[in-house]
């Protein structure tokens, strides 16, 4: 909690969060003896162009060149965003590790931060490509599967940007975004502080082609519910309703 949600809380005519995670981690508290206040879920928005712009990547070569030029082996397991504490990369290198079938993988995690080295030292046998601040459209590029493992996101970009270009994901159970999807249907979410459960959804997804399919052909589907014009659309109707109100 901010100390600054007890004034905000206070003084606005409505609030706009973008998961119920974030409200009940948030505002819970504050509701509970201030009531009537004008609360609304609106979860976050992508630019559906994303996908032909990843697309282009593919087609215009620059995907092969970046295999080569990071010296990528066999599928693509993705990360990214900054690298810090509660972000879940250490977490993903750990569930990493426990892979037990002989499989070539590498796992990508772009992005910089404090905990870079750490990462890098703990995922020692694995392969792992670090190359700092990457495009997403580069990166989405390059994967074959996206893992967002934060414990600490209110959302989540990341799940959208995969979505939209129906790359199979593993979301973590604790981002907000992990609301937005139905298991095993859009992506598997899961709890990545449970590294053997972890380890296995990771394995599971390098192993079954015919999953990774469905959950590519849904998330691609599903990904037109959060374009940023329906985001625009139910924002500009949220502040009408508030201005009525009042």
């Amino acid at each position: 909690k901010d100390k600054i949600d007890l004034p905000l809380f206070i003084l606005a005519d409505g609030i706009i969060v973008n998961s119920r995670k974030t409200l009940e981690k948030r505002f819970n508290y504050i509701t509970k003896f201030i009531k009537n206040k004008k609360i609304k879920v609106i979860y976050n928005g992508i630019d559906l162009s994303l996908r032909e712009r990843v697309l282009e990547k593919i087609k215009d070569g620059t995907r092969d060149r970046l295999k080569k030029e990071l010296e990528i082996e066999g599928d693509v397991i993705s990360s990214y965003g900054r690298i810090e504490e509660g972000k879940g990369f250490d977490l993903l290198v750990l569930a990493a590790k426990k892979i037990k079938r002989d499989k070539k993988f590498s796992l990508l995690i772009a992005g910089d931060g404090p905990l870079k080295n750490k990462i890098l030292k703990m995922g020692e046998g694995l392969k792992i490509i670090s190359p700092g601040f990457m495009r997403k459209e580069e990166i989405l590029a390059l994967s074959d599967i996206v893992v967002f493992p934060s414990c600490v996101d209110s959302f989540g970009n990341v799940v959208l940007e995969a979505m939209v270009c129906g790359i199979p994901q593993i979301v973590s159970s604790y981002a907000g975004a992990s609301e937005i999807l139905e298991n095993f249907k859009d992506a598997i979410v899961v709890n990545p502080k449970k590294i053997d459960e972890f380890s296995q959804s990771i394995e599971l997804l390098l192993y079954d082609e015919n999953l990774r399919r469905k959950l590519s052909e849904n998330s691609i589907r599903k990904s037109h519910n959060f374009s940023i014009e329906n985001h625009k659309k139910q924002v500009i109707e949220f502040y009408k309703n508030v201005l009525e109100q009042n």
